[in-house]
């Protein structure tokens, strides 16, 4: 009986404690969908140990574990199975689940850089390009796969714009300067980035926003005037188990097309060195500078004349030089396919309290002039939950980059500065053949008795001997803290640390010819003894050069966000300082030896003599140091209120101080702002077309942005020097003081509309924005004589507006079997001076459109041109003079200049393109999947190059329009090409050039891209193997033209050099 009791006993206090184990391990939880919310989808939540299963209700979930630890599984069919572990109870439990679509096609969100929205909460114009967009394009740059995919972005190739502070030739949108920075503003991680893009690793990057209108970018203020571009590096997300990536891709890029420029022929260029010849025009420089180099033409011509070699020994050389193209040469001795290599590997997970992503990048590459990069890329981003309130981030990241120079560039070799089309780098049996760049062999061989070293130039070698190295080394780190104080209510400190290091060293060796022409130009000869003195001791001459950019920012920001009933409110506050630092240095050495590393110091303060043409000089010192250092601070707010799902109302103000603005504009702190509203027209009542248009929206946004040039700044600024002849330090004003300088400012007005039809069948937006730009930088002029050197000065002084439209169109064309989806991108643009103080600018002059020329009422990139008349009855050009044709070419000049006549000078057009986008098929059967991008251009124009008679005759600068030339009474009305005119007429050559007979027009249709990819593994049939996903694909770009409007073999984007050439990539994506 008392047994009996006593094990009744234990088998209650066993089920107490079971009961009690339950009551304790209840664990709810919430399940989201990647950027989708909480959404009525039911997910089947199931503990891995105890075999326990419950349903979700509207997201969330309760269930009970026995014991500890377990795992929770989440499940669904079209999501990915979600696997928890779970060893003790801390609140409400967020898990989020990622739908199988998702691992082929992302869903988008936009990161303004100070917070991630969904693209229904905007309403502002963006874009947003995830992996898989950023992935159909192959290369080392991640700005450069934004091409033809970016709607409202334009890329500048191949052409000169005239100013250095556009290295993306990026523009958003059309210009929203004249004088200014053109590049868009460049965030990564949240953070302005100010380092070489090229350090960033495509494969790092989980999403691109461009945001294009004042009321997306204004929240960056005084620098977001050209757009900003924010770049999110991937992260790790919480509960996800252990994930490796893996991307590796071969590029081949094929020789370049140098026989794209129309080049003058062998035959026609010796031609007319032999006419020149015969007319005495080389006869000063043979008699009266004997040492001067010749053309090899021109000294076969001379050893002819005076009987050195016979008749048919000089038309032996004479048809060998004929025969000879230098395209050739080039093409076979400095040129090869390129091929470059990336290769990534990364890893990513999580687990309640934290996630991880780290990834190592390698490229290498060797491009089609041999030149050689390699870069190393470390990443390593951690968020750590020490409890439900308190987030910790951190990111770093490491680049290294080398570089080394390859061969000789193309049109690179002079004679005596001109450029023979027939020169040779090797005979026959491929010995590398000499060149006389300055002086002539037969007076440099035997000048000083033979005690110089070798004078000559073998570009077939030199290279060897001449190299530039580059390393850079950059570190980009940033941490942050989250306090959640109450839900929907957070507040965040973050600091990010930039720093980017550079170290470039020229070194011409003892071999080669820059230093041997050093050597011996400043050798002194004594005519007593004979001997030489060497002023340049002989070895190599290094110059190096070592910079370094540095940058603090600290951020402090309060953020909101409840929903309420029908409303729902979001908004942030916050301050930013940031300090950017710029340093350089540079140093020539010589007398150099790498082994043993020695170079000899020289005297950079007297001038010595050259030995052949007597001129003074003093050494080239190379000696540059340089301190720049930016202060910025900032007041940022950003809110937005939706009500009812349909009506959204956003605002942003800034204001930024700067140590580079002037005090007065400091002062004020005038801050820039923006307002917008958005209506989703289709969740109204009173909506009738939703069998038609289930969605429609309608936003309308104003704000203003800013734009800075942190080259210039309020206080003068002065270089240091020494005189080399008293050897007295002196000081050169380089920028006036301007205590009124202050941003730039752009407002901008943008209309969009969306709309999807049933099953997003066909969907897209149309927006139209106006852009107008004041207190813009121009020249005004400023009387020098009482402080200063220079008749100008910048100012805030202009004024300029633009108008444009952004189409996006796609359509689901088949789903079924084969799936074929097309996206359609139209964008124009026109932007225009309306203000600028300079009197030229109120004249309609000539203009080629390589840079910003701003007159009143034109395009800002105008090609103006002389009004064409002919050629007359002996071949020359003919203008306009009074209404009336001439050939008095300095008067037209004037004529057009100053007055600006419409008979003579005719506006054709915008230099870039009016019409631009993009036609994007994409087709996927099983498997396979391929994607074809087809961009166009329309209505611009641009100058075709063309013959210039004196730089022919005074530099051998040739063109294939000589061959076209008139030549005789008739011709004029067989060519536009003018006669050769050896005397060079004042004007002739530019207003031949400058007319608009050589205007042609740039619109054409080009094959941008062709993508194809397989997948070889999917998730779905790899549960025997570790892969998840295994892809092949292959990617060819820069395929070539499909239609031009010019026919004169022109390719618009590369005018004046040769085009981009193909390539093709290989590669295998996995993940496992």
């Amino acid at each position: 009986m008392r047994l009996n009791t006593i094990m009744a006993v234990v088998l209650c206090l066993i089920t107490v404690a079971s009961l009690a184990q339950d009551k304790i391990n209840r664990f709810r939880g919430r399940v989201s969908i990647k950027d989708g919310g909480l959404e009525r989808v039911e997910f089947t939540v199931r503990a891995l140990v105890s075999k326990n299963v419950t349903v979700t209700k509207n997201g969330l979930f309760d269930i009970l574990i026995p014991r500890l630890p377990d795992t929770l599984i989440v499940t669904n069919v079209g999501f990915e199975r979600l696997v928890f572990p779970v060893d003790q109870i801390d609140g409400l439990l967020e898990l989020e689940m990622i739908p199988l679509a998702n691992l082929i096609e992302e869903v988008n969100v936009v990161n303004t850089g100070y917070q991630t929205l969904k693209p229904n909460e905007i309403n502002g114009s963006t874009v947003s390009l995830n992996q898989k967009d950023l992935s159909q394009q192959a290369g080392v740059n991640i700005l450069q796969r934004l091409d033809g995919v970016t709607s409202g972005l334009a890329f500048t190739k191949g052409r000169q714009n005239g100013n250095p502070q556009n290295e993306t030739n990026i523009s958003i949108r059309g210009l929203s300067t004249i004088n200014g920075p053109l590049d868009p503003l460049i965030i990564l991680d949240d953070f302005i980035y100010e380092g070489d893009v090229n350090n960033i690793n495509p494969n790092d990057v989980e999403n691109v926003s461009v945001l294009k209108d004042a009321s997306a970018a204004s929240i960056w203020g005084a620098r977001a005037g050209n757009g900003v571009i924010v770049i999110t590096t991937k992260r790790g997300r919480l509960n996800q188990p252990m994930r490796f990536g893996f991307n590796s891709n071969m590029i081949v890029s094929a020789k370049p097309d140098l026989y794209y420029y129309p080049t003058m022929s062998s035959k026609d260029y010796i031609d007319v060195e032999r006419m020149l010849f015969d007319r005495g025009y080389f006869d000063s420089r043979i008699n009266g500078t004997p040492y001067s180099a010749l053309t090899p033409a021109v000294e076969v011509f001379l050893q002819r004349r005076m009987g050195e070699i016979s008749a048919a020994d000089s038309a032996q050389r004479i048809n060998k030089f004929i025969n000879t193209d230098i395209r050739d040469e080039y093409d076979k001795y400095f040129y090869g396919t390129g091929v470059t290599q990336q290769h990534n590997l990364s890893v990513a997970g999580g687990g309640y309290k934290h996630s991880y992503n780290v990834s190592a990048g390698y490229d290498n590459s060797k491009d089609v002039s041999y030149s050689k990069n390699a870069k190393v890329n470390l990443k390593a981003n951690h968020m750590f939950r020490p409890v439900e309130s308190v987030t910790v981030s951190t990111g770093l990241y490491y680049t290294n980059s080398t570089s080394e120079s390859g061969r000789l560039a193309y049109n690179n070799t002079q004679v005596s500065g001109r450029w023979p089309s027939y020169l040779s780098f090797a005979d026959e049996y491929g010995n590398s053949l000499a060149v006389s760049p300055n002086y002539r062999g037969v007076y440099t061989d035997t000048v000083a008795g033979g005690k110089l070293l070798d004078w000559k130039y073998y570009p077939l070698e030199d290279f060897k001997h001449n190299r530039t190295h580059n390393r850079q080394n950059e570190l980009f780190g940033n941490v942050g803290l989250t306090y959640k104080i109450v839900p929907g209510v957070n507040f965040s400190l973050k600091y990010q640390y930039q720093r980017q290091s550079s170290e470039s060293n020229t070194i011409a060796d003892e071999e080669s010819f820059y230093a041997r022409n050093l050597v011996n130009s400043y050798s002194q000869l004594n005519p007593s003894t004979g001997l030489v003195i060497n002023v340049v001791p002989r070895g190599g001459v290094r110059n190096s050069a070592l910079g370094s950019r540095e940058s603090h920012t600290v951020r402090a920001q309060a953020d909101f966000d409840r929903t309420w009933k029908q409303h729902r409110v979001s908004f942030i506050v916050g301050t930013e300082a940031r300090e950017a630092k710029n340093h350089s240095m540079a140093s020539v050495y010589y007398g150099y030896y790498d082994d043993p590393l020695t170079y000899t110091n020289v005297d950079f303060v007297n001038s010595y003599p050259n030995l052949i043409t007597g001129n003074m000089s003093s050494l080239p010192s190379g000696g540059v140091l340089s301190n720049i250092n930016n202060r910025f601070i900032s007041g940022y707010s950003n809110a937005l209120y939706i009500y009812d799902k349909k009506y959204l109302l956003s605002a942003s103000a800034r204001a930024d101080g700067s140590n580079i603005f002037g005090a007065n504009t400091n002062d004020k702190w005038k801050p820039l702002w923006s307002v917008g509203m958005g209506w989703n027209v289709s969740d109204e009542k009173f909506y009738i077309f939703n069998s038609l248009l289930p969605f429609l929206k309608l936003t309308a946004t104003y704000g203003h942005s800013g734009n800075v040039d942190l080259s210039r700044s309020a206080l003068p600024v002065a270089s240091y020097a020494t005189y080399a002849a008293t050897r007295l330090r002196f000081a050169r004003i380089s920028t006036l003081n301007n205590p009124e300088l202050r941003w730039e400012q752009s407002a901008q007005l943008n209309l969009k509309v969306e709309f999807a039809s049933i099953d997003k069948r066909i969907s897209g937006t149309v927006e139209y924005y106006r852009k107008k730009g004041t207190d813009l930088y121009g020249t005004t002029p400023y009387d020098y004589t009482a402080w200063g050197r220079s008749s100008e000065i910048i100012k805030n002084i202009a004024a300029m507006e633009g108008n444009g439209v952004d189409v996006v169109l796609n359509s689901r064309n088949l789903s079924k079997g084969v799936q074929w989806n097309t996206s359609v991108l139209f964008n124009y643009n026109m932007s225009k001076t309306t203000d600028y103080f300079s009197s030229g600018a109120k004249i309609a002059s000539t203009s080629t459109g390589n840079s910003i020329n701003p007159v009143i009422g034109q395009p800002l990139y105008a090609i103006a041109a002389y009004k064409w008349g002919g050629l007359d009855e002996a071949g020359n050009p003919q203008g306009y003079l009074n209404g009336e044709l001439s050939t008095d070419y300095t008067e037209i000049s004037k004529e057009a200049y100053s007055e600006g006549r419409s008979e003579n000078v005719v506006y054709k057009g915008t230099a870039v393109p009016e019409y631009f986008g993009s036609l994007i098929n994409t087709f996927v059967w099983d498997r396979l999947s391929l994607a074809v991008n087809i961009g166009y251009k329309f209505k611009y124009y641009l100058f075709k190059s063309a013959i210039s008679y004196s730089s022919l005759v005074d530099r051998g600068v040739g063109h294939a329009d000589y061959a076209k030339r008139w030549r005789q009474a008739g011709d004029e009305f067989l060519t536009d090409v003018s006669s050769f005119d050896f005397s060079s007429v004042s004007g002739r050559d530019a207003f031949y050039a400058t007319s608009d007979v050589n205007v042609v027009r740039g619109d054409h249709v080009r094959l941008n891209y062709i993508n194809i990819s397989y997948d070889v593994l999917i998730k779905k049939n790899t549960k025997s193997l570790p892969f998840e996903r295994l892809q092949l694909y292959a990617i060819a770009s820069n395929l070539g033209i499909l239609w031009r409007a010019n026919n004169a073999n022109v390719d618009p984007d590369y005018p004046s050099t040769y085009p981009q050439s193909r390539t093709i990539a290989l590669g295998v994506r996995s993940s496992f």
